[in-house]
């Protein structure tokens, strides 16, 4: 059974990332207790972000406090 628990999601996320891409199910533990799963995405994408909004937010990281 694979597991991770929400400490550990700081620490482990590129075994995270890395058991998602081989397509396998985590569950998530807090405290002991299963509080729910990580599930890959069955379709690939092949277009997740537009890079003039990468850029813009790069040059100015507090954007999102802007409304």
């Amino acid at each position: 059974m694979n597991y991770i628990s929400s400490t550990q999601l700081r620490t482990k996320t590129s075994a995270l990332v890395k058991m998602l891409f081989a397509g396998k199910t985590i569950n998530l533990l807090h405290r002991s207790k299963l509080i729910g799963q990580v599930i890959p995405i069955k379709e690939k994408m092949t277009h997740v972000f537009e890079s003039q909004a990468v850029s813009s937010s790069a040059i100015n990281p507090y954007s999102f406090l802007c409304l």
